[in-house]
């Protein structure tokens, strides 16, 4: 073999081994902004040959052309089969949180680990772990609802923690249970289980858009709940 035919072989072994690793290795780019101008990439790594999901969060301040790393966390495919990340802004207060899936059941419901972005001191906590088909804050609570089976889903009400540590089902104030009609023109049932039945009530009184969540198949239900004992 003359020099020109393994000068040949070398580059072709090159050119095949770059791209087997760029088969090996898929990244995505999500960018987002923030209301107070400030702005967030999230770039999602999948390394095939590491079996590994990587994340890397990157914030630029409004006025300044670098950015800073204020997030990066990581998966195993195996411990996550169903797993990503996206920027959302979960609890409508302008500022995007970083929410990362790990595994789904059957059905919609799948687990999360929501990180929260702070971009005035550019930090990232720990913020709610758990699992959701559907997540969304109504008043100063936070609300997780899951589908229990084809005809019901289950609601959980849950209150910020007084010290650092990250939201989970420990903080639940109440359950909600709604259970579709059985029959043509039936109604919908719905059981309201609190924790704290006084406290309950209050929040009730302050924040009554919560009782919306026994309209899951519609206005026509029945409630029992705590506050038909007052």
């Amino acid at each position: 073999m003359n020099v020109w035919s393994s000068l040949a072989l070398i580059a072709l072994s090159a050119a095949s081994a770059h791209q087997s690793a760029d088969a090996a290795e898929t990244r995505h780019v999500e960018q987002q902004r923030n209301s107070d101008g400030s702005r967030l990439q999230l770039t999602t790594t999948v390394d095939l040959v590491r079996q590994q999901r990587h994340f890397s969060v990157e914030l630029q301040i409004p006025g300044q052309s670098t950015t800073s790393t204020v997030l990066r966390h990581a998966q195993t495919l195996i411990d996550a089969p169903n797993g990503g990340a996206t920027l959302s802004d979960i609890d409508a207060d302008g500022v995007f949180e970083l929410v990362v899936r790990s595994f789904c059941g059957a059905g919609p419901n799948c687990s999360y680990t929501i990180f929260k972005i702070n971009p005035t001191n550019t930090t990232a906590t720990r913020w709610f772990e758990g699992g959701y088909a559907q997540i969304k804050p109504i008043g100063p609570y936070l609300v997780t609802s899951n589908r229990s089976s084809c005809c019901s889903w289950s609601h959980r009400v849950l209150k910020t923690p007084k010290t650092g540590r990250a939201m989970d089902a420990n903080d639940t104030i109440a359950t909600i249970e709604v259970k579709a009609p059985t029959g043509s023109g039936g109604s919908a049932q719905c059981k309201i289980q609190a924790t704290v039945q006084d406290e309950w009530n209050a929040v009730v009184e302050q924040t009554p858009k919560l009782l919306s969540l026994c309209e899951t198949y519609g206005t026509s239900v029945v409630i029992t709940s705590p506050l038909s004992s007052r």
